[in-house]
């Protein structure tokens, strides 16, 4: 299941989608996304965004 949410043009943000396996994605028409490809790694996102679990660094 792939996960998207609203794109971000916050540099430490796209470093951490980066981090744990996502990636930017675009579709013609529509305004880029940020998509994961597991509830998992979006949870390790959300995780990294609120100074947690330093091991995904």
């Amino acid at each position: 299941m792939v996960i998207r949410i609203p794109f971000e043009q916050d540099a430490l943000k796209q470093a951490y989608l980066t981090q744990v396996g996502g990636t930017i994605s675009f579709q013609k028409g529509k305004t880029p996304v940020f998509s994961f490809n597991s509830e998992e790694d979006y949870k390790k996102y959300r995780q990294l965004l609120l100074g947690g679990d330093e091991s995904y660094q």
